[in-house]
C-alpha cells in the first residue's frame, strides 16, 4: 500500500483532483476593438445590427431607406425584385407577396399569386436594380417570367435611377422624388434595345 500512501500525500500538493469542471466553459475575456464596427442603429439601419459591414453595402442601404422614406407612407412597402430580400428588413418594410424573395416564386401558382397580391395592393415603387444578386438560376425573367412580364406590362410605372439604384416608380409619388436625386428618368419599356434589360441583366441564349 505504499503508492497508496504516497499518492496521498502527492495529491494534495498539487492541489489534489478537480471534479468540478464548469468553470472551464466560462468566457475567455478579451480585449475587442469594436472602433472598426458599423453599428446600424447610428446609421439609421437598426435592423442591421453591429459588425463588419461593407462601406458599399452601407450606402447602397442608407440610399434605399433614404429614398423609401421620401416616396412612400410609414404603412407603405415596395417590391423588391433585386435578388437582397434581407433588405426588407433593414429598412423596416413589409414584403408585399407572401415571399420575400422573388427568386424563389418558380410555381406558376406561386407567381399567379404573387401577381394577385400587387394587383390588390399594387406597390408605388418596385427595386428592380440594385447591384442584383443572380443566383443559378439566372435574373427575374427567366426565374419568374410571369411575374416579370406583370411587371413590365404597368403603364403607370416610370423607370428611374437614383442614387445607382433603378426604380420602377408610381407617377403619381415622382412629386415625392427630389429632381436632384434623379440621375435618369425613363418611360417604362422593356422592347430591345432597353436600359431595363441591361438592369435586369438578361442573358443571350442563344
Amino acid at each position: 500500500f505504499a503508492w497508496v500512501t504516497l499518492t496521498g500525500l502527492i495529491f494534495p500538493y498539487f492541489g489534489g483532483v478537480r471534479t468540478n469542471f464548469a468553470n472551464r466553459f466560462d468566457p475567455i475575456p478579451v480585449e475587442a476593438n469594436t472602433e472598426s464596427l458599423t453599428m446600424g442603429s447610428q446609421k439609421g439601419l437598426p435592423g442591421l445590427g453591429t459588425g463588419s459591414v461593407d462601406p458599399e453595402h452601407i450606402r447602397r442601404l442608407i440610399t434605399l431607406k433614404q429614398f423609401l422614406d421620401a416616396i412612400l407612407d410609414s404603412d407603405e412597402t415596395y417590391l423588391d425584385a433585386s435578388g437582397r430580400h434581407a433588405q426588407y428588413f433593414y429598412v423596416g418594410r413589409r414584403p408585399p407577396i407572401e415571399t420575400g424573395s422573388v427568386y424563389n416564386l418558380v410555381a406558376k401558382g406561386q407567381q399567379l399569386r404573387a401577381i394577385s397580391s400587387l394587383e390588390n395592393n399594387p406597390p408605388q415603387a418596385i427595386l428592380i436594380g440594385a447591384d442584383n444578386i443572380l443566383y443559378d438560376g439566372g435574373p427575374l425573367s427567366f426565374r419568374s417570367p410571369l411575374l416579370y412580364r406583370y411587371i413590365m406590362l404597368q403603364s403607370n410605372y416610370m423607370a428611374v435611377n437614383v442614387g445607382g439604384l433603378y426604380w420602377l416608380i408610381d407617377k403619381s409619388r415622382l412629386s415625392r422624388v427630389p429632381r436632384s436625386d434623379i440621375q435618369r428618368i425613363a418611360q417604362l419599356d422593356d422592347t430591345l434595345p432597353s436600359s431595363i434589360h441591361k438592369i435586369v441583366k438578361i442573358t443571350d441564349v442563344r
